[in-house]
């Protein structure tokens, strides 16, 4: 008799992917905190729903990937696209994050990495200027 899977996945494999994390990445992650699932898009959802309620405002890389558009809007979620054009290298400028949020807060960015075959993937150097920039408005 054939039955479903745990809903987290298989206990074997996140037992693998926390001892990954940790031998790779040098991060100790709790098995019991993986979860699996079975493509990128369940994964977007949760991640979405830990990190954001319904009503929360989100800015999003435009152009970007669809699917998050998408999930976040069936969410509840509000998303605010920032044009990210060839000048800032197809991805978001602690600027536009500033002035968005100052319109009304934002509760998040969601970003990736790389964004489209021609941008850069995300440096260690964005990453601290956008955290820089939230720190400097209050966000998140």
């Amino acid at each position: 008799m054939l039955n479903y899977a745990p809903a987290l996945g298989l206990r074997p494999l996140r037992d693998s992917i926390a001892a990954h994390c940790r031998d790779w990445y040098g991060v100790d992650v709790p098995a019991e905190r993986v979860a699996v699932t079975t493509g990128s898009s369940g994964a977007f959802v949760l991640s979405f729903l830990a990190a954001f309620d319904h009503g929360d405002r989100v800015a999003l890389a435009r152009p970007g990937y669809p699917a998050y558009r998408n999930i976040l809007s069936s969410l509840g979620i509000i998303v605010e696209d920032l044009d990210c054009g060839p000048e800032a290298r197809f991805q978001p400028t602690v600027e536009q994050l500033s002035a968005v949020h100052r319109e009304r807060p934002l509760k998040g960015l969601v970003v990736a990495s790389p964004r489209t075959p021609r941008a850069p993937c995300w440096t260690a150097s964005s990453s601290a200027d956008s955290a820089a920039g939230a720190r400097r408005t209050g966000s998140s």
